[in-house]
């Protein structure tokens, strides 16, 4: 997904800034603003959030969103469900 994409699609999605949309979809701000920019590309994980997010919107993040430090394993969660093919 490119810069631009990313962009539009956070603010489609009604997030006026990158620190909102990095928190409902449980990243750094710092990342997103590099991808926004075209800094950094997003890796395997942050491809497969992103294209969960452009499919299924913020709600899927706040339904799997543990209220514990458990939110750290979210990247690795969705690596592997999107492996099991579950997103398709």
């Amino acid at each position: 997904m490119k810069a631009e994409q990313i962009k539009r699609m956070r603010k489609a999605s009604g997030f006026r800034s990158a620190e909102a949309f990095a928190h409902a979809i449980d990243m750094q701000p710092t990342t997103i603003k590099r991808w926004e920019s075209g800094e950094l590309q997003p890796s395997r994980s942050g491809r497969i959030i992103l294209r969960l997010f452009e499919k299924h919107g913020p709600d899927i993040f706040y339904a799997l969103k543990p209220q514990s430090s458990e939110a750290k394993k979210l990247p690795k969660i969705f690596t592997h469900l999107a492996e099991e093919g579950c997103f398709k």
